[in-house]
């Protein structure tokens, strides 16, 4: 799939009679043209958009509400057709960009199985080849047989993913509809689009970005229209999260209470090395102002490692942080992340209730240890962010995050399953000639 400098322009009129004065202009003269000239603004919804996604490579897409998303996927799939820029498809596509589209809500279920399925390209003979198994596949009973406008919209994103799951589509393209169904449901749609991406070709628009990171290889993100940034998911969604974090909470209004020089001195006056001392290479982040971490270390059983872990080790994670403006509730904490950036758990100081945390005045420290034992699991690479924040559980307000902190190579003795492995304290297996009798 390619696309080549895509646009989309819409004109907005201030009247309905500008819609027809735009009409008739190409049609008059140069001075009658002048004279009918429309009162009409121009809307860029997308501005030259360009990127090739390889067969079998997964694409999520990203980006406030308004930044051209939806757009992008209904001109890929030409429901909407480009201002300028063309597009390049390989292969079927099956869509599902929104609950029930091409769905005709006074048929019934089963009426819009063929016509939806036939739109997507099968024959009546294939339609009916695959009936019973999108029927199996839905699961939403005698409803089938009923007008669609009586389904809830869990049973229409049954019917509709159903149906997609079924045309034998090269490019699969999902805008948010994955957000509607029970667990049961959801799982199913997981197994389905895992076995789908392990040879063709996904595109996912969603707000949750843990699902963009767990099922996505690249991702793109747009802004009023225009990509912010393009490539590997992992760094495109840690750009994004402090793109959110600057939207979210505030910055410092006023001049630090102390120069960076002076926070040098202070700090060293403590004995406590700075952060980009020890870890020069991670500057990757986002902070307001009000405060800041100054340091990290992890050590293995009081001992600082950078070997292989197992799982299993007892790790602490120190974080050292500094105020620069009163912070009332400071919440201190880490995430351990994979390494396509899923947060596999985490844990701070506001979820700890043993944990008192005092308020703390500016140009004060203030520092949290966390002991853990490491989780069993599978090979990879891993990573701890760090945060230092200000509230509660309820209402936070970010100060400072640090993605990827410390790094973690795990390489089990043994294959791990899944993402995490469980220390099984018993096991038993019973075997018998005789059928048991309870």
């Amino acid at each position: 799939m390619k696309v080549s400098s895509l646009s989309k322009q819409y004109s907005l009129y201030k009247r309905p009679v500008d819609r027809l004065l735009e009409l008739l202009r190409p049609t008059v003269s140069k001075i009658s043209a002048n004279l009918l000239k429309p009162n009409v603004e121009r809307f860029s919804a997308l501005k030259n958009i360009s990127l090739t996604i390889s067969y079998g490579q997964s694409l999520g897409i990203i980006g406030r509400n308004g930044s051209g998303k939806s757009t992008l996927l209904q001109l890929i799939c030409g429901t909407l057709q480009p201002t300028t820029g063309t597009v390049s498809l390989n292969g079927k596509v099956a869509v599902l960009l929104e609950l029930g589209s091409g769905f005709h809500p006074e048929f019934t279920g089963r009426e819009n199985i063929y016509i939806n399925a036939a739109i997507l390209g099968l024959s009546q003979k294939q339609i009916s080849d695959r009936y019973s198994k999108i029927l199996e596949f839905a699961d939403i009973g005698d409803f089938i047989d009923k007008p669609v406008r009586t389904y809830s919209s869990g049973m229409v994103m049954r019917l509709a993913f159903s149906v997609i799951a079924h045309v034998d589509a090269d490019i699969l393209i999902i805008d948010e509809a994955l957000a509607v169904g029970d667990a049961i449901f959801s799982q199913k749609c997981m197994r389905f689009i895992r076995e789908f991406q392990k040879t063709k070709t996904l595109l996912l628009v969603s707000h949750d970005i843990a699902s963009i990171q767990s099922l996505c290889t690249q991702t793109l993100w747009l802004k009023n229209g225009e990509v912010a940034l393009f490539g590997e998911t992992k760094e495109v969604t840690q750009a994004y999260q402090d793109f959110v974090f600057e939207e979210l909470y505030p910055k410092a209004d006023a001049p630090n209470p102390i120069s960076d020089t002076k926070a040098e001195e202070m700090v060293a006056e403590e004995k406590l090395p700075l952060l980009e001392e020890i870890y020069p290479e991670n500057k990757n982040g986002w902070e307001s102002g009000h405060a800041k971490i100054i340091s990290t270390a992890l050590k293995v059983e009081d001992k600082l490692f950078n070997g292989i872990y197992k799982g299993g080790e007892i790790l602490t994670v120190t974080i050292k942080t500094l105020a620069l403006k009163e912070i009332n509730n400071p919440i201190v904490g880490f995430v351990l992340k994979d390494q396509r950036g899923q947060i596999i758990f985490g844990q701070n100081t506001a979820q700890l209730s043993k944990i008192e945390v005092p308020k703390i005045e500016p140009n004060s420290y203030l520092t949290a240890s966390f002991e853990f034992t490491l989780p069993l699991l599978a090979k990879g690479d891993y990573s701890i962010s760090t945060a230092f924040a200000n509230g509660d559980l309820h209402s936070v307000e970010q100060c400072h995050w640090l993605h990827e902190a410390h790094h973690l190579e795990i390489d089990p003795p043994v294959e791990r399953y899944g993402m995490i492995e469980v220390n099984i304290k018993d096991a038993k297996i019973h075997t018998s000639y005789e059928h048991p009798e309870n």
